[in-house]
């Protein structure tokens, strides 16, 4: 478990991840949910997941999606190889 002043070592953390461009405050939001005590690795997993999530909505309002049809179709052809 670690303690909240241990999170000198989040940056280096998250920056082993895939995570490039979270703003501070959405990460401090993110720990001050957790408790005093919790396990870096689900923190990481939430801002993983979070920093997911804000992709993908960027993505559809940028109309950069595929339609259901266009991804079944990518599949069922990755699958036959």
């Amino acid at each position: 478990m670690a303690r909240l002043g241990s999170l000198r070592n989040l940056t280096e953390l998250i920056g082993e991840t895939k995570i490039k461009n979270m703003k501070r405050t959405k990460i401090l939001e993110t720990v001050n949910h957790f408790p005093k005590e919790f396990d870096l690795d689900e923190l990481l997993e939430r801002l993983i997941f979070m920093d997911k999530v804000e992709k993908g909505l960027k993505q559809v309002e940028t109309g950069k999606t595929l339609s259901q049809a266009e991804v079944e179709s990518h599949f069922k052809k990755k699958w036959r190889k």
